[in-house]
């Protein structure tokens, strides 16, 4: 619902979205619409109630921004004439756009050989150069990885040669993935590339299958449907799961409890016949309606 009254909004938390803009010169907003901010979302200004008027929200792989007053001349009339307005607007769609990376930084990922017992183990391998191609060595490198779940991890990537860095990202799940790498000089701690990329985590390595290549766990499967009489697929075959060629194998089944009850049910009319005496004329007429047993 609205709520229509005059107020100057309040910084709850710093954000990207008002870098370089003093919170004490916002102008006041005429109007909002009240509403209740998720609980992972980040309210960045908000009501004289305590309500959002600027919120952030980091999901998964991508971001939102929600802003609860309007653009226009009905409740933010003083914020589309403040000097401010330009910068503002252009800073918070920027926060929900990919920040471009600088040149010469490159990261790549693969499953690592190692295991942590939940998830999987990715490998980082970046590569550093400057404009001229000389390899940036001994900078503070992190990779910074983000998942779709809200699984959020940091991990330290060491040198290993010139220009090259690599670490391990333990205990990732089936998903994607965002990665933002960054490299710090040591001394001044100022940020001297940064990339922002994404992988993919596919799903283990005993349904990754292709024609021709080796499957974990073979040797077991061909033992198992030789205990079961039955056979392997060729995954290059995979019509062959659809053959009707599988060796029938006889079973016991129990019957007695189906002729108990026939038997229940014969009995009255065995005892019927016993006690009634007709001979074949009189039943034929007794069934067309001429006579009467007796």
């Amino acid at each position: 619902y609205f709520v229509e009254q005059p107020f100057k909004p309040s910084l709850a938390r710093a954000s990207p979205i008002l870098a370089g803009i003093d919170p004490q010169s916002l102008p006041q907003l005429l109007g909002y619409n009240a509403s209740t901010a998720r609980p992972d979302a980040d309210v960045v200004l908000k009501s004289p109630q305590g309500d959002p008027v600027l919120a952030q929200w980091q999901y998964g792989l991508g971001r939102a921004v929600a802003w609860t007053s309007d653009a226009k001349g009905r409740w933010a009339a003083d914020w589309i004439t403040w000097p401010q307005f330009a910068r503002f607007a252009g800073q918070m769609v920027n926060w929900t756009l990919p920040s471009q990376g600088t040149p010469g930084l490159d990261a790549s990922f693969s499953l690592s050989d190692t295991a942590s017992g939940v998830g999987e183990d990715v490998a980082v391998r970046i590569d550093s150069t400057s404009s001229s191609g000389a390899p940036r060595n001994l900078l503070q490198t992190s990779v910074a990885v983000t998942g779709t779940g809200q699984i959020s991890s940091t991990t330290q990537a060491l040198q290993r040669s010139p220009g090259v860095y690599d670490g391990v990202v333990h205990g990732l799940k089936q998903g994607a993935y965002s990665a933002l790498v960054e490299q710090r000089d040591t001394a001044s701690n100022r940020v001297v590339a940064r990339e922002e990329t994404g992988f993919i985590v596919p799903y283990p390595s005993e349904f990754r299958l292709s024609p021709g290549a080796p499957r974990a766990g073979q040797s077991l499967l061909a033992d198992l449907a030789q205990l079961g009489g039955g056979e392997t697929l060729d995954i290059a075959q995979p019509s062959a799961a659809f053959n009707s060629d599988i060796a029938s194998h006889p079973k016991r089944v129990p019957i007695w409890s189906w002729l108990l009850l026939v038997a229940t049910l014969l009995f009255p009319l065995d005892v019927a016949i016993r006690r009634l005496s007709a001979s074949p004329l009189e039943l034929w007429r007794l069934l067309r309606g001429e006579g009467r047993m007796t």
